[in-house]
């Protein structure tokens, strides 16, 4: 005869509380997965929010150090050129505020995770075939000034050709938190505007946009 127990006031035979031990055991079974899904998925949705904040933060990053640009190219910026044969000419840019964009693009790189673009529109004029030219002549047209004190010395309305719009992008990689600068896509940024900004007068705010931090302080 199977041996019973009481507890309290119930009386369990052996059997039945085999059977129910079998039975929590199932319970248990079938939860434990339930608690893995559900900490999966408490993992991945605190990746996916901190992946989107970050995200956002790049984005942000992004627009500011646009907006950085737009200050350092307000306005108009001159300066003498000389050309070849040996002449010289004013080249006068000026940056057309509305016309800056920006943009960013996730990369293959796991040392450059962000590309960064910002470009805009400038109109080019240069003072090479002034009223005043003196320097050389093609064709019955002047072209340049001997001097660059001369060419300095030519710079009103009237001295400036046609202006003529180029489309500029400046480029970034984003690094270990910095963006880095890497250059731009017209030769002529590179020639005439950067080696402008890297003048003395210019040279501190510009080197400030060599390597940005992507949080500010």
């Amino acid at each position: 005869m199977p041996r019973e127990r009481k507890e309290g006031k119930t009386v369990i035979t052996e059997r039945e509380a085999a059977q129910a031990m079998r039975f929590r055991s199932r319970k248990t079974l079938f939860f434990l997965p339930w608690v893995a899904v559900a900490i999966l998925l408490f993992f991945t949705s605190a990746q996916s929010a901190s992946a989107f904040a970050e995200e956002q933060e790049i984005v942000s990053s992004g627009e500011r150090l646009m907006g950085l640009w737009q200050d350092m190219l307000s306005g108009e910026c001159q300066f003498v050129h000389q050309y070849k044969p040996a002449y010289y000419g004013v080249d006068k840019y000026r940056f057309i505020a509305e016309s800056f964009r920006f943009d960013i693009q996730r990369t293959t790189s796991l040392v450059s995770p962000y590309r960064l673009t910002i470009s805009f529109k400038a109109e080019y004029k240069s003072n090479e075939q002034s009223p005043s030219a003196n320097a050389t002549s093609f064709q019955g047209q002047r072209f340049g000034f001997k001097t660059a004190a001369q060419a300095e010395a030519n710079v009103a309305a009237g001295d400036f050709g046609e202006g003529h719009i180029f489309d500029y992008s400046i480029f970034y990689v984003y690094q270990s938190g910095f963006w880095i600068y890497k250059g731009a896509t017209q030769g002529s940024f590179d020639f005439n505007i950067e080696t402008f900004l890297r003048r003395e007068a210019n040279a501190q705010k510009f080197q400030r946009l060599l390597k940005v931090p992507l949080k500010t302080e």
